[in-house]
């Protein structure tokens, strides 16, 4: 069995509209501090879950890291977006809800690092200046 650390970064909060979803966006995006995130491992065949982390709280720089024991080969695991402590952008955005990662030595994935895509909750308003910023990329 082989001890695979994960060591993702999340990026989570977006303020555009909930039909435009830009990460890179300057001044448009911010990290969501204390963010929780879990992480679950279902086997492919029976749809048992395999492994299930407690809550991890991101960082104050939106950063967490799960350490997992083991070889999860016959599994898929995500890392999931549990809840934001802000009230202000507390709907997760269902392409970023969750991120797979691979938790086996087998699959020609080398080392025992893994890292997990962003995450992202979206705010229920968008802050000022996002017009601007779509008018000028020409989408509104």
């Amino acid at each position: 069995m082989a001890n695979i650390p994960i060591i993702p970064i999340l990026f989570v909060a977006f303020c555009v509209s909930t039909f435009f979803h830009f990460t890179n966006a300057v001044g448009m995006t911010f990290i969501v501090v204390e963010a929780i995130v879990k992480l679950e491992c279902m086997n492919r065949t029976d749809q048992s879950y395999t492994y299930q982390s407690k809550d991890i709280v991101a960082d104050k720089r939106g950063n967490y890291e799960i350490e997992v024991t083991g070889d999860y080969e016959e599994s898929d695991c995500n890392v999931i977006l549990v809840r934001s402590p802000r009230q202000d952008c507390n709907d997760p955005i269902e392409k970023w809800r969750k991120a797979r990662v691979v938790l086996t030595t087998t699959d020609d994935v080398t080392g025992n690092v893994r890292f997990a895509n962003s995450l992202g909750f979206k705010k229920r308003t968008s802050l000022p200046g996002c017009n601007k910023i779509l008018k000028e990329m020409g989408l509104f």
